[in-house]
């Protein structure tokens, strides 16, 4: 025969219908009850979800987010684009004069610079002979015309925007990121 738990009289004050202890060592441990049928089983299934601990003083609810281990993130690398944009942008378009060119060609320079970019998602882009340009001069010329080396801008693709369960999350950009984004007169999180 199982034995039944008691617990303390302060415990049972917090705990509703609805909702069960677990004790685990000398703490309690409140939860979430329900059943839920499911395809397979001939009576439903008991589910319990984490609210708290329970102490003398209350309860501390949980300030974990729960995250759907079914879901894999996707990640894009976000910080070198989009220095590489905000530099870039307008020096295409003076030379190109068209929007929809600028925006191919600059696509282009990040396909070649960093192919797991978040702006390549999704994207079809032509190839630079459609376009009858060479990648490398377009390169040179926007680090001539802005007087910087795009290798120095390399550190930036370690600040990743990642994708999960239909949320966008930017990672934190370090000092030496965070100086030279500054320097240039990017915002990495506008």
């Amino acid at each position: 025969m199982p034995r039944k738990t008691v617990y303390p009289q302060w415990v049972r004050d917090y705990c509703q219908p609805g909702q069960s202890v677990k004790k685990v060592g000398d703490k309690y441990y409140l939860y979430e009850t329900t059943s839920v049928k499911k395809d397979g089983f001939k009576n439903p299934q008991p589910q319990s979800k984490y609210i708290g601990v329970i102490t003398p003083e209350g309860i501390r609810y949980s300030s974990r987010r729960v995250v759907n281990t079914e879901v894999h993130p996707e990640w894009y690398e976000y910080g070198f684009t989009r220095c590489i944009y905000d530099l870039c942008y307008e020096v295409l378009i003076k030379e190109f004069r068209k929007k929809e060119l600028a925006e191919s060609v600059l696509l282009n320079i990040i396909r070649q610079l960093s192919p797991r970019s978040y702006r390549l998602k999704d994207k079809v882009i032509p190839d630079p002979e459609d376009l009858h340009i060479c990648i490398c001069n377009q390169i040179k010329k926007i680090e001539e015309k802005k007087k910087i080396q795009f290798d120095e801008l390399i550190i930036l693709k370690d600040v990743l925007l990642i994708e999960l369960d239909g949320r966008k999350i930017i990672t934190a950009a370090n000092d030496v990121q965070t100086e030279l984004s500054r320097k240039l007169g990017v915002n990495l999180y506008a």
